[in-house]
């Protein structure tokens, strides 16, 4: 049986959106000088507010946050097992999936999306 399942990663690529990468020249700066870089982003960041531009935080958002495949495979036999929107599943080696709203749970079309992930972090597993 064929089906679309969702994998979902991180929203955004960096681990605190919005904020300006501290580089190495800026650790021999004093606070004084760190508190009059970070209160000069601030009050640009309120002007780009301002005109409508973008925000920061939207530059850093993953464009791979959310991986469709649309031909992924399960035994035809699973069609039986779905009942309901938001029944559970674990798929071996893969994760936790829930049925989406969607699907069409009589068969005729099914969408999961993942709830959790077996697969390890990569950055935890780097450490």
């Amino acid at each position: 049986m064929i089906f679309e399942a969702r994998v979902f990663d991180h929203l955004f690529s960096a681990e605190k959106p919005g904020l300006v990468p501290q580089d190495a020249s800026a650790t021999s700066q004093s606070s004084e000088d760190q508190a009059a870089q970070a209160l000069e982003a601030a009050e640009e960041e309120e002007v780009k507010n301002a005109l409508n531009e973008e925000p920061d935080w939207i530059k850093e958002l993953n464009p791979n946050s959310e991986t469709i495949y649309s031909k992924a495979m399960v035994d035809a036999s699973f069609k039986n097992r779905v009942k309901a929107h938001l029944d559970k599943f674990q798929f071996e080696r893969v994760g936790y999936f829930a049925v989406d709203f969607d699907s069409d749970v009589s068969g005729a079309r099914l969408v999961m999306n993942q709830i959790v992930s077996l697969k390890a972090d990569k950055k935890k597993s780097a450490e």
